[in-house]
C-alpha cells in the first residue's frame, strides 16, 4: 500500500483503531500522528541509500500493529524513532543510521553488495556494527 504522505499514513493507522472501536489516549494519538516525521525522513533519504536498502515490507509492520490494536507500541516507536531522527539529523556521529532505522521496526535490510563495499569516507548510512550469526 502506497501513501501520499506521512499524514495519510498516520490517519490510516488511526482509522484502523477507530474501526476496531479502540479508544486511544490523546497523548498516544499525538505520538501516532508524529509518525509522519519518520515517514518524511524515510521519503527524503538520498536515492543512493534507497538503492542499497531493502524496504520491501514498507509500512506493513505498522499497519499490522494497528490491526493488532497495539497503539502503545506505535506510540513508543514514534517517540524513540523521532528522537533518533533528530539526533542523526543534527549529528550523525552520535547515532548510526542503522540504529535509527531499526528503531522504526520496519525491517531494514541492507543490500549485500553494499555491505561488501568499503564505505566512502564519511558514508553516514553504512552500518557501524555488523551482527554475526553463530550456528
Amino acid at each position: 500500500m502506497e501513501f501520499a504522505s506521512g499524514k495519510h499514513l498516520a490517519n490510516y493507522l488511526l482509522k484502523i483503531f477507530k474501526n476496531n472501536d479502540i479508544d486511544i489516549p490523546k497523548e498516544d494519538v499525538q505520538n501516532i500522528k508524529e509518525l509522519e516525521f519518520i515517514f518524511t525522513f524515510i521519503t527524503n533519504l538520498p536515492s543512493s541509500i534507497k538503492r542499497n536498502i531493502d524496504f520491501s515490507d514498507g509500512y506493513y509492520p505498522w499497519i499490522a500493529l494497528a490491526q493488532g490494536n497495539k497503539y502503545k507500541k506505535l506510540s513508543e516507536i514514534s517517540n524513540i524513532g523521532n528522537e533518533y531522527v533528530a539526533k542523526f539529523t543534527n549529528n550523525p556521529s552520535i547515532i548510526s543510521f542503522d540504529t535509527v532505522f531499526k528503531s522504526f521496526e520496519l525491517g531494514i535490510r541492507y543490500d549485500l553488495d553494499y555491505l561488501r563495499t568499503r564505505p566512502e569516507q564519511g558514508d553516514i548510512y553504512y552500518p557501524h556494527i555488523f551482527q554475526i550469526l553463530v550456528y
